[in-house]
C-alpha cells in the first residue's frame, strides 16, 4: 500500500464517515471466539456505517477476517463473494492492529516522518509488527526492532528496520515504542526460558513513549478500511 492510500484510511480513521455509507446492508465478521476486543471493535464499526453485523460472509458488502493460518485471509479473499479486510492471519500480517497504532501515533505527532519508532518484544508471532515495519516504512519513519534473536524472523532487517538485541539501544532516542507480548505457547520454553526473563529483559517500560491503540481506535480503523473496499467496488 503507498503512502498516499495509507494516509487516506488514516485520515478516514481520525474523521469516520457519519452518513451510514452501508445503510440496510450486512457485514460479515469472520473472527475466532477468543478475539473478544475485536468483535467488540468490529460491531461498534459496523453498527456506524449503519449496517448489520453478521458471522458469515454471504450476502455481505464487507467482512473482516482473522485467521490463525499465515496466508489464512488471503484464502478466504480469493473464495469470498465480498471484499475481505484482514484482521491478521497468525504471526504472518495484522493491517488492522498496525493500522490502529499508527493512527494513535498520527495522534500524539502528527506527520510521522522523521520519527523513530521501536517495535519490542515477540516480533516473531504478531503479524501487526510485519505490518507496521511496511506501513511505518511507506509513511517515512524510521523503524527498530527489539527482540531476542530467537524472537526475530531471519533477514528481517530486509524488510526495512534496524535490529537491536538490547533493550536499553534499541529503545534510545526512540519517539514511540511498540510493545508485542510473548506467545507463551509458541515461545515458552523452546524460544525463551521463560515468561520471567523476557518481561525484565524485553517486557519494556517505555513510559511516556508506549503507544496502545485503544478499542475505539480500533473500531474506528475497522470502518475506515471496510468503507474504503466498500467504495473501491461500488
Amino acid at each position: 500500500m503507498s503512502a498516499a492510500e495509507l494516509s487516506i484510511l488514516l485520515d478516514r480513521a481520525d474523521d469516520p464517515p457519519t452518513d451510514r455509507p452501508l445503510a440496510g446492508r450486512r457485514v460479515g465478521g469472520l473472527l475466532p471466539a477468543d478475539a473478544a476486543t475485536l468483535r467488540a471493535a468490529f460491531e461498534t464499526a459496523v453498527l456506524r456505517l449503519g449496517a448489520e453485523p453478521s458471522e458469515d460472509a454471504s450476502d455481505c458488502a464487507a467482512a473482516l477476517v482473522r485467521d490463525s493460518r499465515p496466508g489464512g485471509a488471503a484464502w478466504v479473499a480469493n473464495r469470498a463473494p465480498c471484499p475481505i479486510v484482514n484482521a491478521g492471519d497468525g504471526g504472518h500480517e495484522d493491517p488492522i492492529g498496525a493500522l490502529a497504532d499508527a493512527v494513535a501515533m498520527r495522534r500524539r505527532f502528527g506527520d510521522l516522518r522523521g520519527r523513530v519508532v521501536a517495535l519490542a518484544g515477540d516480533i516473531l508471532h504478531h503479524g501487526a509488527a510485519f505490518s507496521s515495519i511496511h506501513m511505518l516504512n511507506a509513511l517515512g519513519a524510521f523503524v527498530r526492532v527489539v527482540a531476542p534473536p530467537t524472537l526475530l524472523p531471519p533477514d528481517i532487517d530486509r524488510l526495512g528496520a534496524e535490529v537491536h538485541h538490547v533493550p536499553a539501544e534499541g529503545l534510545r532516542g526512540a519517539d514511540a515504542v511498540v510493545r508485542y507480548p510473548l506467545d507463551v505457547r509458541r515461545s515458552l520454553g523452546t524460544l525463551v526460558p521463560s515468561q520471567r526473563e523476557f518481561d525484565e529483559t524485553f517486557g519494556v517500560d517505555a513510559g511516556s513513549s508506549l503507544i496502545e491503540a485503544d478499542q475505539a481506535t480500533l473500531a474506528s480503523v475497522i470502518a475506515a478500511c471496510l468503507d474504503h473496499v466498500t467504495r473501491e467496488v461500488a
